[in-house]
């Protein structure tokens, strides 16, 4: 099973953007129930973060239709691995996103994330991905 992680930069208008993002959700959890991806979407006012796991050509297939997806830009691949079990096997694409949290604590990881693509920003990104796993995502069917 491949796990394919990045971190891009929103092109949404703020205006749109609850709108885009609801569309962006059932679509991904539509197409995703039907190739067996499951993941995570991170969604600050500067940066978004996804996690995608499932079969290794489902997720390039989909990997490849969000390189081209103008509603964000500077899309930086900070993982790429094999994995043996699911981080998120219940949510088709569960969403993250509180305003005041988000800008405050998770900006700059994402920022840092953005830039450096490893080291002590993926450890922290990583579990940051296990408490929000545990704590505060609802799963999405």
């Amino acid at each position: 099973m491949l796990t394919i992680s990045y971190v891009s930069r929103p092109s949404i208008p703020s205006l749109r953007r609850t709108r885009v993002l609801d569309d962006i959700r059932a679509v991904s959890i539509a197409r995703n129930s039907q190739l067996g991806i499951t993941g995570l979407l991170i969604v600050t006012a500067m940066y978004f973060a996804q996690v995608l796991e499932g079969p290794e050509d489902a997720v390039d297939d989909v990997m490849k239709s969000i390189l081209a997806d103008p509603r964000h830009h500077e899309i930086v691949v900070v993982r790429r691995d094999i994995a043996n079990r699911r981080r998120f096997p219940l949510w088709r694409m569960a969403r993250f996103e509180h305003e005041t949290f988000a800008d405050a604590s998770l900006s700059p990881l994402l920022a840092e994330l953005h830039t450096k693509r490893g080291g002590a920003a993926l450890r922290r990104f990583d579990r940051l991905l296990d408490d929000i796993r545990r704590s505060r995502c609802e799963p999405s069917a």
